[in-house]
């Protein structure tokens, strides 16, 4: 494999929670890659080809790379790249000189110039939003592109609950090896968290009531996030919220002003302080084994362990560097 290659080989692996693609080299066939030539009728550059014959369709953060698709699903056709660019240069909403390959979650594409190549046969690379060259060759756009994301992960845009949200969901849907959800037939109501307020003597913060809302409790991982189970309910008791912090008030493992939320079986207990909650009600999230403040809000939480275990992180003590 060229210096090139592997270069961008080693940056996917050091950024695997913010590069979800098909593992290296079981991607699409050189058949499948010449029928997007065929069909586009352009010569597509090597390193697109090298990143369709190894990794294939994928995201970069909120970003999709567009491959080929086997199924027809709705979700799959608009991240074909050959379906894609049929409708806009049939609706005339794309130059036809220009192949869209990426699409943003901020009203951004990325588009290969077809008019003219350098000596190695790749295309300049365009930004929809404002018509410049971005990257010469699409592994520099890989590169400029991991980057951008990885930096917006600081950004206040990123850290918004809205958008935080939107990725924890994301990542529910995605990774389905990884998260083991309760039946959403099985989420709590509000008069049941409203009791549940009422045994704890705290008020629920709103991500966490979220979270009860759409999916009571859940396994992601090694973590066990405590809900309020309504089904079976003297079965599972060891995994209800109240019972839980009852327990553990009893044995003064925390005071009365801390309740536990969910354990890792590495890295002890997460728990919430009474003391601490904002103005919207948040209250950050704690770590028990660390003695340290991991997330400032429990939908923060979730996105940070979720970072944590599409990195193949092995300890939740890198969230310390977080805060």
């Amino acid at each position: 494999m060229e210096e090139k290659f592997r270069d961008i080989v080693s940056l996917i692996e050091r950024n695997k929670g913010l590069v979800k693609i098909p593992a290296f080299g079981n991607s699409l066939s050189d058949t499948t890659i010449q029928q997007i030539e065929i069909e586009l009728g352009i010569v597509l550059p090597p390193s697109f080809k090298w990143w369709l014959r190894n990794y294939g369709p994928g995201r970069i953060g909120e970003e999709a790379i567009y491959g080929a698709f086997q199924n027809d699903s709705e979700m799959d056709l608009f991240h074909d790249i050959v379906y894609v660019n049929t409708i806009k240069h049939t609706s005339n909403d794309l130059p036809p000189h220009f192949i869209e390959f990426c699409s943003g979650s901020l009203n951004c594409s990325f588009w290969f110039d077809t008019r003219f190549t350098n000596e190695n046969n790749e295309l300049k690379i365009y930004r929809s939003n404002d018509g410049e060259v971005y990257a010469d060759s699409f592994l520099n756009f890989i590169k400029k592109r991991i980057r951008a994301n990885s930096l917006y992960r600081k950004s206040p845009e990123y850290l918004s609950l809205e958008n935080t949200y939107r990725r924890v969901k994301r990542y529910i849907d995605e990774n389905p090896d990884l998260v083991d959800t309760y039946d959403r037939r099985n989420a709590v109501t509000r008069d049941i968290i409203t009791e549940t307020e009422r045994q704890l003597h705290a008020k629920l913060p709103p991500s966490y009531i979220w979270w009860l809302e759409n999916y009571s409790g859940a396994s992601i991982g090694d973590l066990e996030i405590y809900g309020i189970l309504i089904e079976s309910w003297e079965d599972s008791i060891t995994n209800e919220l109240v019972y839980h912090n009852t327990g553990e008030l009893k044995m003064k493992s925390y005071n009365s002003s801390q309740f536990v939320i969910c354990s890792s079986s590495l890295d002890g207990d997460f728990y919430f302080d009474t003391r601490t909650f904002d103005t919207t009600g948040e209250m950050p999230v704690f770590s028990e084994r660390y003695s340290k403040k991991v997330a400032d809000n429990f939908i923060q939480f979730i996105d940070r362990y979720f970072i944590l275990c599409l990195e193949g992180a092995d300890s939740f003590n890198k969230m310390i560097g977080w805060i």
